[in-house]
């Protein structure tokens, strides 16, 4: 029976952690630690995100927590991981424990300052919330939660907001409404449709001057072909298109 397209957001909008084993497969739980968000495409485990979350991991304890379906999360090893070679973007293969059909798949056409997009991310914040409750003897300090942010486009911009900071790399921006916050750097920015129709990804925010966020322009991309892949990442995410 081939594997159904997934309706749940937690199934396919994903948290990028490190997460340490000893030698007996343990958790090492000081070790762990909530680095970004990743977003499934197609049906073979590869996701995309930021490329500075990728350049955040570490490579033997790098994990996405994909839920388990008991209230609980398993934590995926990133088999490997390719940034793109201009803008923050990057794509990451995940040893799936089951196969998972995304829904996610690009819009066709770059939606205009003042539209209206959806995000799902997970902000560090919100998985801290979990320490003012009591943490039993060995438990993580965080618990990832899927946080919905609903905002509009301020404006494009053709060059980096800041190239100061790696996370702004590249000449392909949008200036967004909403400050998401840290960890939710890699999430993905749909249009107002049913199944998501993804065109940006979340990098970070300015909360001292301006009060906004931004966000590389996906569809700039689009015909990147990383060679972990094989094909451009428009094609994994709409195979028919």
């Amino acid at each position: 029976m081939s594997p159904q397209i997934s309706n749940n957001v937690a199934d396919f909008v994903l948290p990028v952690c490190d997460i340490g084993h000893d030698k007996d497969g343990k958790v090492v739980a000081e070790t762990a630690k909530l680095v970004g968000t990743c977003f499934l495409i197609g049906s073979r485990g590869f996701a995309l995100t930021a490329a500075h979350v990728l350049h955040q991991v570490e490579n033997d304890i790098a994990r996405v927590l994909v839920p388990d379906g008991a209230g609980s999360w398993d934590a995926c090893l990133i088999r490997t991981g390719q940034v793109h070679p201009t803008e923050d973007v990057g794509i990451l293969k995940i040893e799936l424990p089951k196969p998972i059909v995304s829904p996610i798949t690009f819009a066709e056409d770059e939606p205009p300052p003042s539209a209206e997009y959806n995000m799902w991310a997970y902000p560090e914040v919100i998985a801290q919330e979990v320490q003012y409750h009591g943490l039993p003897a060995g438990s993580l300090d965080f618990n990832p939660s899927a946080v919905y942010f609903r905002g509009y486009l301020r404006r494009k911009l053709p060059y980096s907001p800041n190239p100061s900071f790696d996370m702004y790399v590249g000449k392909h921006f949008y200036e967004v409404s909403e400050i998401a916050g840290s960890c939710c750097s890699g999430a993905p920015l749909s249009t107002m449709e049913t199944p998501p129709r993804v065109f940006a990804i979340y990098i970070g925010e300015e909360d001292k001057t301006r009060r906004c966020g931004y966000a590389t322009n996906l569809l700039k991309v689009r015909d990147w072909v990383p060679e972990m892949l094989g094909k451009r990442i428009c094609d994994e995410a709409n195979p028919r298109a």
